[in-house]
């Protein structure tokens, strides 16, 4: 993150625009002096910033000058229409920020553990790769995401609550999460009623202002904790909602419902399992994560744990532990004491060495067992079946329909091989059981046919989309999204990003949502399901904790984090708007346009038992997607990609898994399952 360490070409001989240590998110010694001299010849001032990664802004804070500031991430190819409007007040703004900004990044919990170190001692497994269409080397590396639980505001907001020693809110953070302004001001006041272990939040909001306009409002929960137990945030944000425009002196009623089981805290370390603590549970209305508008109480009078007996009612299986090996050696950031811990967890890693036992199953293409985990008691599935059964057929129907195992027997390996290789941009067809071909396209800005080389009109960057707040909005998003791509003649689409912004500078921040796994869920659900609507499907990505967008990274993290934070998203997503789920312990589909090499299992000249039910599943799970699709609206047929435009993509196109995880080998898969299965 320091400049010095990046590369940077000066925008004058004359003063280094980054002196050593600095960062590429304050201003530039450039930017400050164009600043000066704005604020020497105007009296009025009004700052526009034009990036997605939130930046150190205490500067508008320095100058009299400065009246205003405006968040404008990439606003697409007409997005910019709109600032005009704002500016002369012929529109209100309405937006609200989805991170916190701080006024020394430098002091944040993250720093220290933010960039990946490469391990000292695994330097000889260094590996040639390509970046950019340009070489480069690839060493074992790791990142802690020590701060556990309190990434974000809700690291802020508990150091405050509980009175932290030393920490001064004013002085830390400049704009907290959910923070916005408006050209009128609002009144709300608030309900709530429980039944049935659900909890309804009304919110009468009233324009009491000049002008119109539309207001956000969250609801947050604070948890009952006990000292030492599970870690516990003070302000978690669990539901949200926006108003249409209001006029002078109108009102609208929102109304937020969520069940009392999502308040449940997991526990990593005794029960294993979801929990709701006996206690009095806050529930606030907030305009952003600070400042509270009213709150009531929801008394849990006895403690619930969330166990195989008694699983949530949103689960099919009670939720346990599956990541005590992703721990690591690490102290992670505990409210114990009042954060009595906190230097010694946000400090840099103690040593940059792999522990040998850690180093004694790492595992590269080079060292990997391929045999280690295929089953040799696993019967041979049946392959090439004459059983007249087109994939067509089966359109609409459940996952588990016995019809399935039908149409799955009349696969040949060639054909099951070919189907999960050879999905970079596409999804291949399959004659034997009239499996059509389908065109994917990315991104989140716009849908890209990488065959036909046709793209669509640009939407703004997703924190535009993240910073309205509106559900509404965001399936709208989704719906057009889902037009445009069936125009282009694409079925599937790679996005939404479900990641999270655990820190400002991570790599792909511009196409995530939030530093929240809450409000991430809620947007990207709603983007999902307005796609849907036109029959596109949705690649939601990238899997969890891939937050610095990293390569050959050990990423080291508690359960407890990991399933409240950084799968929520993607928990949500399943859950609540039928995102395809794909494997749950690995992925189907390699992007890639050619079926050789890592694209193929091992054994892919002579296939085990293992692996062709392990292909099988892959084959079912991109099917399933597939005549769910557009596609197979009208029992469409449409033929395999052309040879010549396959040509054209060629073998340099890179290779990485789509739908749970990037650059994973089909092996991976079957090495999470058979360690699920045993």
């Amino acid at each position: 993150m320091d400049v010095s360490e990046v590369g940077y070409d000066n925008n004058s001989p004359d003063y280094d625009d980054f002196p050593a240590g600095e960062h590429y998110l304050q201003l530039s010694q450039t930017e400050r002096n164009m600043i000066e001299m704005v604020c020497d010849n105007f009296d009025k001032v009004i700052v526009l910033y034009n990036g997605a990664n939130p930046i150190e802004m205490g500067f508008v804070e320095e100058y009299d000058s400065i009246k205003g500031a405006i968040w404008c991430p990439g606003p697409g190819n007409v997005g910019f229409n709109a600032l005009g409007r704002i500016l002369n007040g012929e529109m209100n703004p309405s937006g609200h920020i989805t991170d916190t900004f701080l006024y020394d990044l430098t002091k944040a919990p993250w720093w220290n553990n933010a960039a990946k170190v490469n391990y000292s001692n695994l330097m000889d497994m260094t590996v040639d790769g390509m970046n950019n269409g340009k070489p480069q080397k690839y060493s074992p590396s790791f990142v802690n995401y020590t701060d556990g639980i309190y990434e974000g505001y809700k690291f802020y907001e508990t150091a405050y609550d509980i009175g932290m020693q030393g920490f001064d809110y004013d002085s830390v953070v400049q704009y907290p999460f959910g923070y916005g302004l408006s050209y009128t001001t609002f009144d709300r006041t608030m309900t709530m009623t429980e039944s049935d272990g659900q909890i309804t939040v009304s919110v009468e909001v009233t324009n009491t202002g000049d002008v119109a306009g539309k207001d956000v409002v969250g609801v947050y929960y604070n948890p009952p904790y006990i000292e030492g137990g599970i870690e516990k945030a003070t302000v978690n944000l669990i539901d949200f909602g926006k108003t249409g425009l209001l006029e002078p002196g109108a009102s609208e009623t929102l109304t937020m419902t969520f069940a009392v089981e999502d308040m449940a805290s997991y526990d990593d370390q005794n029960a294993k399992a979801y929990v709701l603590d006996a206690g009095d549970y806050e529930i606030s209305v907030r305009s952003d994560s600070h400042t509270v508008i009213a709150s009531d109480t929801y008394k849990a009078d006895e403690t619930i744990v969330y166990d195989e007996s008694n699983p949530r009612e949103s689960d099919d299986k009670a939720a346990t532990n599956q990541f005590d090996d992703v721990h690591g050696n690490v102290t992670y950031l505990s409210r114990a004491g009042g954060f009595a811990n906190y230097e010694e967890a946000v400090a840099p890693p103690a040593t940059l060495e792999m522990p040998a036992d850690q180093v004694a199953t790492y595992e590269l293409n080079v060292n990997f067992d391929y045999d280690k985990y295929i089953n040799p008691d696993d019967e041979m599935p049946v392959t090439g079946a004459k059983n007249g059964m087109k994939l067509s057929e089966l359109r609409g129907a459940d996952y588990d329909d016995p019809r399935w195992e039908t149409l799955l027997d009349e696969l040949s390996v060639e054909d099951m091989l070919n189907l999960t290789s050879l999905c970079g941009y596409q999804t291949p067809a399959v004659d034997s059981v009239g499996k059509v071909q389908t065109n994917d396209a990315d991104g989140p800005g716009s849908i890209n046919n990488n065959f036909s080389g046709a793209g669509s009109l640009g939407f703004p960057a997703v924190a535009v989309i993240a910073n309205t707040w509106s559900k509404e909005l965001a399936h709208e998003y989704g719906r057009i999204m889902g037009k445009m791509a069936r125009e282009l003649d694409v079925a599937g689409w790679y996005a939404p990003g479900m990641n999270i912004h655990r820190y400002p500078f991570g790599g792909r921040n511009y196409e995530y949502y939030s530093e929240d796994g809450v409000f991430s869920g809620l947007m990207t659900g709603n983007a999902v399901a307005g796609a849907a609507e036109n029959g596109v499907y949705a690649y939601i990505k990238h899997m969890a904790l891939y937050d610095g967008n990293y390569k050959m990274v050990c990423v080291w993290s508690n359960e407890q984090a990991i399933r409240e934070i950084y799968l929520k998203p993607f928990e949500i997503c399943v859950k609540k708007f039928g995102a395809n789920a794909a494997l749950a312990n690995g992925m189907d589909a390699m992007l890639s346009t050619y079926g050789a090499g890592p694209n193929l299992p091992h054994d892919a000249a002579n296939p085990s038992a293992s692996t062709v039910k392990y292909l099988r599943t892959a084959s079912k799970n991109i099917m399933y997607v597939v005549v769910n699709s557009w596609e197979y609206e009208d029992e469409a047929a449409v033929n395999g990609m052309p040879g010549w435009e396959k040509a054209l993509i060629g073998v340099d196109v890179v290779v990485a898994a789509i739908l749970l995880a990037l650059e994973a080998l089909i092996i991976k898969k079957y090495r999470r399952k058979a360690g699920a299965e045993s």
